[in-house]
C-alpha cells in the first residue's frame, strides 16, 4: 500500500471512531434502547416523568399523566413510548421497558352523550386491540364498579386474558401466559379519559399472576395507582 493509502486509510477509520463517540443515543429509535424507546412522540415528557398534550390537534384541553416507569432511570430509558392524535381525541402508550412488562396507555376524548356511553366505545377498541395483539383470545370480564377519582365520576372495569402456549406458534413465547387489563374511564365534563393498565405473568419485576390479579381489582397495585391518581385535565 502506498504512502497515500496508508494516510486515507488512518483517516477513514479515525472519522468512523470519532462518530462512535459522538452518536447521541437519543437519536436511535430502532432498536428500543434510546431515550425515547422506538416511539413518535407529539406531546411532552417534562424532566419529572410527567407526560402532558392537548386533545385533538392542538385546539383541545391539556391534560397531564405521570408515567410510572420514569421514576427508574434504566426503565426510563428502556421504556417504549407512543401517541397519537385524532379528531377530538389523543391517545399515548408507555411500555413495555428493559424489566417491566406492564403497559400503561390514556385515551381522551369527547365523551358524547354520557360517561356509560364512552365507555362502551372505548371499552369495544380497546378488547378488540388486545385481542388482535394476542392471538385474537377473549378478554372476560371479571368486576367492574363505580368510583370516584380525584373527585372525578369514574368507572372500573376488570378483564382478564389467557394466551395459551400452543394455541398460536406466530407469538413469541413472552406474549403468552395471563393478561390483566384494568380500565378505568373519568368523566371531565365535556371530555372523559381511558387510563388502561395492562400487566401479564411474564411481566417481569411488576408480573402479575391470577393472585396478583386482586391487587388490580382492588386498587392496591401501586404503579397502577400511581398512574391513575396522577391523570388531570385544564379545559
Amino acid at each position: 500500500m502506498n504512502q497515500l493509502g496508508k494516510w486515507m486509510g488512518i483517516l477513514g477509520l479515525g472519522l468512523l471512531l470519532s462518530a462512535c463517540a459522538t452518536q447521541n443515543p437519543m437519536d436511535s429509535h430502532e432498536d428500543g434502547d434510546s431515550e425515547n424507546g422506538p416511539a413518535t412522540i407529539s406531546g411532552t415528557i417534562h424532566p419529572n416523568g410527567t407526560y402532558q398534550n392537548k386533545v385533538g390537534y392542538g385546539w383541545g384541553p391539556t391534560f397531564t399523566v405521570s408515567i410510572p416507569q420514569a421514576r427508574d432511570a434504566y426503565e426510563f430509558s428502556h421504556t417504549w413510548r407512543n401517541d397519537e392524535l385524532k379528531f377530538g381525541e389523543a391517545r399515548a402508550t408507555f411500555g413495555p421497558a428493559a424489566l417491566d412488562g406492564t403497559v400503561y396507555r390514556v385515551w381522551v376524548g369527547k365523551k358524547g352523550a354520557s360517561l356509560e356511553s364512552f365507555k362502551l366505545e372505548k371499552l369495544a377498541e380497546a378488547i378488540e386491540e388486545a385481542k388482535t395483539a394476542n392471538g385474537q383470545f377473549d378478554l372476560t370480564p371479571v368486576a367492574s364498579k363505580e368510583m370516584t377519582i380525584n373527585g372525578h365520576r369514574a368507572l372500573f372495569g376488570f378483564y382478564s386474558q389467557v394466551i395459551l402456549d400452543t394455541a398460536n406458534e406466530l407469538l413469541p413465547y413472552y406474549n403468552k401466559g395471563l393478561y390483566s387489563h384494568a380500565f378505568y374511564f373519568i368523566d371531565e365534563g365535556d371530555y372523559a379519559a381511558m387510563l388502561w393498565v395492562q400487566a401479564t405473568t411474564g411481566g417481569g419485576v411488576n408480573a402479575i399472576d391470577k393472585l396478583g390479579q386482586k391487587t388490580m381489582i382492588e386498587g392496591t397495585f401501586e404503579p397502577q395507582t400511581y398512574f391513575v391518581n396522577s391523570f388531570s385535565m385544564k379545559q
